[in-house]
């Protein structure tokens, strides 16, 4: 009785609106005019989001049994952010086995490991990973970047940034999902990897701001691997690159400037 579930749809198609959910569940539909990707979705479930603590699920993932208990745990307990263990499964092609999982590692390792605390913030920038409180992202005014790709980069920097009672928690909560057709998979159309080098100056800017150097990605690399990996592209790709280099270098401060205010 005291879970507050949301469902943003996206301007879905007319035959894959969520139905029949019943009476606990909002349904917030977003028009076409309104759908700006995962990152507004977010952002307006956000907006409508009433409860203590803010978690986010992907639209293909579920949680485990554990998370009644998990929140029942921690339904009194004040903190910023609580870091919890997720699975991470792997169906592609109708083969379901676990993936390796350093994520996991870590956040079993960070307990006797404080060194760890930071990887967890800056390295693994899901949304779903973690369990925020409601006053905390008000205070700081927190949000997704509204890209269409790695919108969840800026929401996880602010919250391991600007938190300052952070908590960890072992048990696993959340079932992470390998699927070939996804939108993290799929229509990586140049606009997409600009916007995906783009996220990775900004990043390695914040990174480098921390002083952690060693993080840091070689946008370089990753350009040649979109070129191969989009190779019918590749040309569009790399003329959209150049073009837009003056654009991503003049902002590739964006993270620590708007964090940092």
């Amino acid at each position: 009785d005291d879970v507050e579930i949301i469902v943003i749809d996206d301007n879905s198609n007319e035959n894959e609106k969520p139905l029949n959910l019943g009476s606990q569940v909002k349904v917030i539909q977003l028009s076409e005019e309104e759908s700006k990707g995962a990152g507004r979705a977010r952002n307006v479930g956000l907006s409508y989001a009433q409860g203590k603590w803010i978690l986010f699920a992907d639209a293909d993932d579920y949680y485990t049994e554990n998370l009644q208990q998990f929140l029942e745990d921690y339904k009194q307990v004040e903190a910023d952010v609580i870091y919890y263990n997720a699975n991470l499964i792997d169906v592609r092609q109708n083969y379901y086995r676990k993936q390796k999982n350093v994520y996991s590692e870590k956040i079993i390792q960070v307990k006797d490991n404080p060194q760890l605390v930071d990887e967890i913030k800056y390295m693994f920038t899901m949304p779903w990973n973690k369990m925020v409180s409601k006053e905390f992202i008000d205070k700081y005014r927190i949000q997704f970047e509204e890209v269409i790709q790695g919108n969840d980069i800026y929401y996880s920097y602010q919250v391991g940034y600007l938190a300052q009672e952070v908590l960890f928690d072992s048990r696993c909560v959340y079932n992470y999902l390998f699927q070939d057709n996804t939108i993290t998979n799929r229509n990586w159309n140049k606009e997409k990897c600009i916007c995906f080098l783009h996220n990775i100056y900004k990043a390695n800017e914040f990174k480098k701001f921390l002083g952690y150097n060693c993080w840091r990605v070689s946008p370089i690399k990753k350009l040649l691997k979109l070129l191969v990996k989009n190779y019918s592209k590749s040309i569009s790709i790399l003329c959209a690159f150049c073009l837009n280099y003056r654009m991503i270098k003049s902002t590739k401060d964006m993270y620590v400037k708007s964090i940092c205010r």
